[in-house]
């Protein structure tokens, strides 16, 4: 279990917002709204994905960070619970509604809100299923850190992450006996937001720690994989090795470092990202 169940986080009530539902989380720093989807059939996993902070201490830029533009969700959406912290389709400053009453809203406070959520939402639909952690942009800190420390975390999966001075902490922590789920690395080779150095220095350091973790580097994209742009295919192969990647239980530790390259556009033919991920797993 995640840590926070002295606080007795809850849901406290949910409204429709299809195709997912908007509930309002109890935690130890607060109200929370998150943003859940039902699989249609019985729940193979728990995907959590951390983009901006539940609880913001300013308006936060929207062009800061990653959108996932419901391409994740789409991988995932008929056999996992999805919950995020973003309204869905919302792409402005206000996208994030949260009411965090701890004066402390930076990230202890963030990743208390969201540890407390998925506790409240486990609680609430009885599930027992693995939990995935997807980290983007700025999430990836807390999605590492949550992952480390929940026993259901099956992987976690780092979209161009901006790691901030609470990762070095967060590896330094990790005991090689406890529970350290393989990471997945996704980073664009082009990416001037985020440097890849920073994405292989990440590596090199999970490794040193002995955390199994593999990285893959999207060629001739920018920080977004190309969702903004006339490249957008790349970012729905990205999308689709995410999928993929989690639905074969991978082991990142086995995986090399692998360079791929992103759809120009030209060739978006259905079944096309198909065939380059079944080449990927091939290399």
């Amino acid at each position: 279990m995640l840590t926070g169940c002295a606080s007795q986080p809850a849901v406290l009530g949910s409204k429709p917002l299809w195709p997912f539902e908007e509930i309002a989380f109890r935690t130890s720093v607060g109200t929370v709204t998150g943003y859940v989807s039902r699989p249609e059939g019985p729940a193979e996993r728990l995907i959590v994905v951390l983009q901006t902070s539940p609880c913001p201490a300013d308006q936060q830029d929207a062009g800061q960070h990653l959108a996932t533009g419901g391409l994740v969700w789409k991988q995932f959406k008929d056999d996992s619970f999805f919950l995020q912290f973003e309204r869905p389709g919302g792409g402005d400053a206000h996208s994030v509604i949260v009411a965090c009453d701890r004066a402390d809203r930076h990230r202890p406070a963030w990743q208390d809100a969201v540890a407390d959520s998925v506790t409240a939402l486990r609680r609430h639909e009885r599930l027992d299923v693995p939990t995935f952690y997807v980290g983007i942009g700025r999430g990836a800190t807390t999605a590492l850190t949550l992952a480390a420390r929940d026993t259901r975390a099956s992987s976690v999966a780092l979209l161009s992450g901006m790691l901030d001075a609470g990762f070095a902490p967060a590896i330094e922590a990790a005991d090689v006996r406890s529970h350290l789920p393989p990471v997945l690395i996704l980073h664009a080779a082009d990416d001037r937001r985020t440097p890849l150095t920073q994405a292989e220095q990440t590596l090199a350091r999970l490794g040193a720690k002995q955390w199994p973790a593999a990285l893959l580097i999207f060629e001739g994209t920018d920080s977004d994989f190309g969702l903004q742009s006339s490249t957008a295919d790349c970012f729905d192969l990205v999308a689709q090795t995410l999928g993929e990647r989690v639905r074969k239980e991978h082991k990142a530790g086995d995986l090399p470092i692998s360079r791929i390259a992103c759809p120009d556009g030209t060739d978006a033919a259905s079944g096309s990202s198909e065939i380059q991920i079944e080449h990927i797993e091939q290399r």
